[in-house]
């Protein structure tokens, strides 16, 4: 089974990428490589660089007065081994605090949430290094940094997806496997907490449908959503499918993606109470394009927008507007950006930050009143930033 995000298979190849990452130093010269903009004050505010390891993904949320941001941080003297690192920042870009948290060998997060009194975290806890089976946990802090409980080994899977209601915690493990000749299995695990890290409730099940590729799960605190590719043939032309579960399984209903997919897209559904939003980058050997596309809650095609000579990030609704951040990667003239379109999906401004960049990544946004906030990745670097929303 494949398991999303397959964290422990990435940081597996380090030595590997960290080889190769000599190398290029060797033969791009360091003057050529990361120039960020940090003083730009019609675009980015400030920016902070931090303390977290570069070649794992990176989540960031936020409430009116902080941002929190969760990543994973090596071991010293311990390769391959990580624990999860959180982090509390306030609108200036002030540091308030930071923890750790995780047990040996290897300790990844998946999931980071808020609701007005603490934060919540789910991820995995590998039971050695040689394996790919990782244990859920859940973690509640108060928004001083103090651990207030833990759970931990939850499942066989571990947490990919974490959702908040107004009394309950949901965790959601994924995992997945492609069989050759066109047919997916899917496994969903969802595990319902209290506020308190009392268990009220836990349901898996399994599902084996038509496809040839996964391409992304999500869930809320009612659903699932599964997105899924199909190539074609001679005579018939592949295309994505995006389904809708219950809690319990049963399909509720399954629609084509009005959008063209090519090939192993990356693709990412994000889901709100009155829509659905998906990106999708396709690879068109010398560029990359993105696909915006609103689905009704429904499944029903409401519009889309392709944005030629981008790689996307990730995409975010704050106030009925959607948010996608990315970057810009040719000639070596590596930029980052972020595009804002209406809830009818009417473009309404773009703005692109930093010069000269090496192999720039936008890996997660937030926005609230005071501003957008943006994780990026430059090289080896990962850096938030603070954008102005005008």
């Amino acid at each position: 089974m494949y398991h999303i995000p397959n964290n422990s298979r990435k940081k597996r190849t380090y030595p590997f990428i960290i080889s190769l990452i000599c190398i290029i130093s060797i033969i791009i010269p360091s003057s050529g490589c990361v120039y960020l903009v940090h003083n730009n004050s019609k675009i980015a505010l400030w920016t902070r660089t931090l303390d977290i390891d570069a070649l794992t993904p990176s989540k960031i949320v936020a409430d009116s007065t902080s941002v929190y941001l969760i990543g994973d941080m090596s071991i010293p003297h311990h390769p391959n081994h990580y624990k999860i690192a959180i982090m509390k920042y306030n609108m200036d870009g002030n540091l308030l605090w930071n923890h750790t948290w995780g047990n040996d060998p290897n300790t990844w997060f998946g999931d980071i949430a808020i609701d007005t009194s603490a934060i919540y975290i789910t991820g995995g806890i590998e039971a050695n290094i040689s394996s790919s089976k990782s244990a859920a946990f859940l973690l509640k802090y108060d928004f001083n940094g103090n651990l207030l409980w833990n759970r931990t080994g939850i499942g066989r899977t571990g947490g990919n997806r974490i959702v908040l209601d107004s009394s309950s915690i949901y965790i959601y493990s994924y995992d997945y496997f492609e069989y050759f000749g066109g047919l997916i299995e899917f496994t969903v695990s969802l595990y319902k907490y209290d506020l308190d890290g009392n268990q009220v409730m836990n349901e898996t099940w399994t599902k084996k449908v038509q496809g040839n590729h996964l391409m992304d799960i999500t869930s809320t605190s009612s659903s699932t959503f599964v997105a899924t590719y199909i190539y074609g043939n001679k005579t018939t032309r592949g295309g994505g499918f995006l389904a809708k579960y219950d809690l319990a399984g049963n399909e509720s209903w399954n629609r084509p993606l009005n959008e063209t997919i090519i090939g192993n897209s990356t693709f990412i559904i994000n889901v709100n109470s009155s829509a659905i939003y998906t990106t999708s980058l396709s690879n068109h050997i010398f560029r990359y394009d993105v696909t915006v596309s609103k689905y009704d809650i429904n499944g029903s095609f409401l519009w889309n927008q392709t944005i030629k000579n981008l790689d996307q990030g990730s995409l975010t609704i704050y106030s009925s507007a959607i948010y996608i951040c990315g970057s810009i990667v040719g000639n070596g003239d590596g930029k980052y950006f972020i595009i804002k379109y209406t809830a009818n999906g009417d473009f309404q401004w773009k703005k692109t930050w930093g010069k000269k960049i090496f192999y720039p990544k936008a890996e997660g946004m937030v926005v609230n009143t005071t501003g957008i906030y943006v994780i990026t990745r430059a090289f080896l670097a990962l850096s938030l930033t603070r954008i102005a929303n005008k």
